[in-house]
Parts: C-alpha cells; sequence; structure tokens
C-alpha cells in the first residue's frame, strides 16, 4: 500500500500545477496494463516514447558529494556524464568503484548506487533497479539525488505500466518541486510528468508540463527533449499530423542536438502516420534509412 492510499488519498489522483487533483482512472489505468512487445499500430509505434524516457531523466550535472579523496569523486562524476553517450567507458567506470568500495564515503556509496539503480533499468531488470533506487532515495541525506532516484523509479513504473503507482510517486515529488533549484531535476521531473498524463490521456496537461519544461531550458537539447513530447501529445491527441513543418523542426532540432535516439522518436510519428495512410512502403523505407543510425545507439 502506497503513502497516499495510507492517508487516505487517491493514488490515481494526478496533480496539477495549481495543485487541484485530477484523478486518472482505475479503469484506465488497468486497461494499459500491457506488455509492449505485443503492442501494434499506432499504440506500439507511441510506447516507444516511453521506453526512450528513461534517457530523459539521465543527462546532466553530475551531483555534488562529499570527497574522500579525488580520485573517487573524479570517477563518480565521469560515470554520470558517461551514462548515455558512452556506455562502454561507462560500464568500465562503474567496475573501477565497484572493485574499491572502501575508498568511497557513505554519501558517494548511495550516488554509486544510483548509477547502478540505472545501470539496472536500462538493462531491463526494472525490479531491480526500483529496489536500488528507492533505498537511494530513503538513505540519502542529499536532496537532489533523493529526488533523482525517485524520479528515475517514476519512469520506471511508467515503463512497467505501473500507472497508479506512478501517480503517487509522482504527486510526492511535484510537491516538492518548489523548493527544488537544481535545473536538471525540475526537467526531469517535468519530462516524466509530461510523458504519464500522456499515457492516461490527459494531453493539455501533458502538453503544460512540457512547455514549462521548455522554458527551465529554451536551448540546446533540451528544446529537442521536450519538443519530442509536445509533438507526442500533439499527434497522440490528432492535433497536429506529422505533416505540420513542426515536425521536421523537431527533428532538425534533435538531429543538431546530436540525440539520435529522440530524431528517431520523432521519426517514428511519421513513419506511423505513413501507416495510417495505408502507405507502408514509406514507412518502411524511413525506417530503412535510419536503421544504422538506430542501431548505433545500441539501444
Amino acid at each position: 500500500m502506497s503513502v497516499r492510499e495510507e492517508d487516505g488519498q487517491d493514488a490515481g489522483c494526478g496533480r496539477r500545477m495549481d495543485g487541484k487533483c485530477i484523478r486518472s482512472p482505475r479503469a484506465t489505468a488497468q486497461s494499459r496494463q500491457l506488455n509492449p512487445l505485443r503492442l501494434t499500430g499506432k499504440r506500439r509505434c507511441l510506447r516507444l516514447a516511453g521506453w526512450i524516457l528513461l534517457f530523459l531523466l539521465l543527462p546532466g550535472q553530475a551531483l555534488a558529494v562529499p570527497p574522500t579523496s579525488d580520485e573517487p569523486v573524479q570517477l563518480l562524476k565521469q560515470a554520470d556524464a558517461l551514462k548515455t553517450s558512452n556506455p562502454a567507458e561507462f560500464d568500465a567506470t562503474m567496475q573501477r568503484l565497484v572493485s574499491e568500495p572502501a575508498k568511497l564515503s557513505s554519501e558517494q556509496k548511495l550516488y554509486l548506487r544510483y548509477l547502478q539503480g540505472f545501470r539496472l533499468g536500462y538493462g531491463g531488470e526494472y525490479a531491480a533497479a526500483i529496489q536500488s533506487l528507492n533505498e537511494v532515495a530513503r538513505q540519502s541525506t542529499n536532496p537532489v539525488l533523493r529526488f533523482r532516484a525517485g524520479v528515475t523509479v517514476v519512469n520506471l513504473l511508467e515503463i512497467g505500466t505501473r500507472y497508479e503507482q506512478a501517480f503517487s510517486r509522482l504527486n510526492d515529488l511535484l510537491e516538492q518541486l518548489p523548493q527544488v533549484t537544481d535545473k536538471d531535476a525540475r526537467k526531469q521531473v517535468m519530462a516524466i510528468a509530461s510523458q504519464l498524463y500522456g499515457e492516461v490521456g490527459q494531453y493539455d496537461l501533458s502538453t503544460t508540463y512540457a512547455d514549462r519544461m521548455l522554458k527551465e531550458q529554451p536551448t540546446g537539447a533540451n528544446v529537442c527533449r521536450a519538443g519530442m513530447l509536445i509533438l507526442q501529445s500533439l499527434y497522440k491527441r490528432g492535433e497536429m499530423l506529422p505533416t505540420n513543418p513542426r515536425f521536421q523542426m523537431g527533428i532538425e532540432a534533435c538531429v543538431a542536438a546530436k540525440e539520435p535516439i529522440f530524431t528517431n522518436s520523432v521519426r517514428s510519428f511519421v513513419a506511423d502516420f505513413y501507416l495510417q495512410q495505408g502507405r507502408p512502403e514509406a514507412a518502411i523505407d524511413l525506417l530503412q534509412q535510419k536503421h544504422a543510425e538506430v542501431a548505433a545507439t545500441h539501444y
């Protein structure tokens, strides 16, 4: 039982920015307990954004942790920075950290545990990842680390279609948001809020949080990431078709930001549109053109 169920609040209630509660219907959540591998057509295409949202939660500045020596601090920062850009180097750095735990302070060990939780989630071991991240959120004295761990848990619950639990945890994080000053952490929770509201059909709120995420940093890679969420919401509610120039602008923004996963997520909306229009050859041609680019991400 979640904290919100214990204190009488509705675990399926989504928190608006004005503090009001919008409930995600239990029947809606239950109807979405689906295996993403069995989805077809438009629903399968759009689930891609949920799977790649893990990447929205990762980039950011390395956390400040009390040093015991310069080497562990630098290795932790290095591993944090390499999570998505260089998985092989990330694994090598993590191996060095794990092999010498005596060099780490208690808070550094929790930072390492956070990175291990990411590593488990990246590898598809969601239950183990959630357990590890929950322990970090409970034990760390670093508020930013606790917050980042909590946001990543919400993301993993969303990927596993455990929507009611995800909303319960998300509400707690949104209530903390006014006290959070770290821009990366703020962008991360807005990203998962946008995705989660979109998953239950609350597209206005989904777009609102994506817009708010964009305003936090209207430059660089954040334009690509927030833009992908906005386009996803507009497409899912049928308000904008991929023939709109904004989709090409979204692709170009992600190409410029060197974000191939997000670039091809937007392209997946275009491919899905071709399928809906009875043009499978066009969809296949688009996807085949970018197959090597997608394969290079190892995702």
